[in-house]
């Protein structure tokens, strides 16, 4: 993405590059907003504020790290709303306002990319943070098969990885912008398999304690 202009939609729920993110939108400049964007190419850019109230409209801080969105479906709900789906397709950083009066938010941004590491570092950690979501995935319940195949279908590459699973595990919001914001893939790596970790570990142990609880229950019926 070259330096551009894009509309803003500001609102409370961060959203990731690769991933898909519902907003309701109220007031008379965000419907605009998605109406103009729909009759256009689809794109505006998406900032989260967490804790943000249903219709407040701030403006935008410079600097801040948000996502481009393509609006996959915009859709009329009852009380003059707008129910509509994002999809995230890269990180933008907010370099100045071009806000018309009495328009939408519009905002000067540019690309924002991660720092340059070590690949053999990052795919080391990101195959741990792989083999970690599995633990997981097959200790809360899913089929063996089924937990892989959900593992195998995680990105490639370190840097999508580090994207696109923070949004699968639905992280608060405040730890989700500062993972956007981050410019270290190993970092968001790291703190991802700090995750999911104990959390695999956890799931396990549940695992096994219900295993055998359920096979002392057959024994008792079975005497």
């Amino acid at each position: 993405m070259e330096p551009r202009s894009l509309p803003l939609l500001i609102q409370p729920h961060v959203l990731f590059p690769g991933a898909m993110l519902p907003v309701r939108v109220g007031t008379q400049r965000q419907r605009k907003l998605i109406k103009d964007v729909v009759a256009g190419d689809r794109l505006l850019g998406v900032l989260a504020l967490p804790g943000l109230l249903s219709g407040e409209e701030p403006t935008p801080r410079l600097g801040q790290v948000g996502c481009v969105a393509r609006v996959v479906s915009a859709k009329k709900i009852p009380n003059r709303q707008v129910r509509v789906v994002v999809e995230g397709v890269e990180r933008f950083v907010v370099k100045s306002l071009v806000t018309p009066p009495e328009s939408y938010q519009i905002a000067e941004v540019t690309p924002y990319f991660d720092f340059e590491e070590s690949l053999a570092l990052l795919s080391t950690f990101a195959e741990e943070v792989r083999q970690f979501y599995a633990r997981y995935l097959l200790a809360s319940g899913k089929i063996a098969d089924a937990a892989r195949e959900k593992a195998s279908q995680l990105p490639s590459d370190p840097i999508e990885l580090s994207m696109v699973l923070p949004a699968m595990l639905k992280l608060d919001d405040e730890t989700g912008q500062r993972f956007l914001a981050s410019r270290s893939t190993l970092m968001r790596l790291r703190e991802l398999a700090a995750l999911l970790a104990p959390a695999a570990s956890s799931a396990e142990a549940s695992a096994e304690v219900h295993a055998r609880a359920r096979s002392n229950g057959h024994g008792a019926r079975r005497g």
